[in-house]
């Protein structure tokens, strides 16, 4: 009688002890998730619209979806189609289309000048890229396209 009544305090014991190991380990997970979701990001995010050259209809802060759709509706025509641009900057990435479904880009700056596209045959594909990378504030974006540029 006297071994079972060791067992259960022994039993009691590791149960009572897995309890409080268990309980540390959610506590501590706890105050991990907090510590990182407490956590200020410092990511600023940038509001951009696009507007249509044509209608001078405008989307806030265009999806990659509505870019895509931007640049495919416009297969055969010359000229301007539409432009991105910062809401806070005196600045814009216009496309042109060059018929056949190519594109060349012109970046505007500000005031005091911009760039232009070297090339002028940019596929759908190539376009949706560079305008979304644009778009989402890369830093490299300007890398994607090689660029000429246009002094005041």
């Amino acid at each position: 009688m006297k071994n079972k009544s060791n067992q259960v305090v022994k039993i009691q014991k590791t149960i009572s002890l897995l309890l409080l190991v268990g309980c540390f380990n959610v506590s501590a997970q706890t105050t991990n998730t907090l510590t990182n979701t407490n956590t200020p990001t410092q990511t600023k995010t940038m509001n951009y619209t696009l507007t249509f050259d044509d209608s001078q209809k405008t989307i806030a802060n265009p999806a990659e979806a509505d870019i895509r759709a931007a640049v495919t509706a416009h297969k055969d025509d010359f000229g301007p189609v539409f432009q991105i641009s910062p809401d806070d900057k005196k600045e814009s990435l216009q496309i042109d289309a060059q018929g056949d479904s190519h594109f060349a880009f012109d970046y505007t700056r500000d005031e005091k000048g911009g760039y232009i596209s070297k090339r002028e045959n940019f596929s759908i594909e190539e376009a949706v890229k560079i305008l979304t990378a644009y778009r989402n504030g890369s830093a490299d974006w300007m890398k994607l396209v090689d660029w000429k540029e246009l002094k005041p």
